[in-house]
């Protein structure tokens, strides 16, 4: 819940305040590079051992990427719950 609040529902809405509103940048512009920079804010916050560390980099590059869009079509609660299955899955079933 937590993480969402911050790269999402924080994070992301601020980026896109930014650029959007103060910037001026065109909507798809400001969404997607809103998008964008929280993945990359999430990447790093589960890979902060970034240099040898590139495909989980990636990995969460890609997930803050789909979790951003989930936010943005679905809205913060659709985004937490795709986030805490995830969780689930991968450390109760995969594990």
């Amino acid at each position: 819940l937590y993480e969402e609040m911050l790269f999402r529902l924080v994070g992301l809405a601020l980026l896109h305040f930014i650029l959007k509103d103060l910037i001026q940048l065109p909507e798809k512009w400001a969404s997607g590079a809103a998008i964008a920079l929280s993945a990359l804010a999430f990447a790093a916050y589960h890979r902060p051992d970034l240099p040898t560390q590139w495909p989980d980099f990636l990995f969460y590059c890609l997930a803050g990427v789909y979790l951003g869009i989930v936010y943005v079509l679905r809205g913060f609660g659709i985004v937490v719950g795709t986030h805490a299955i995830y969780d689930i899955v991968a450390l109760v079933v995969l594990k």
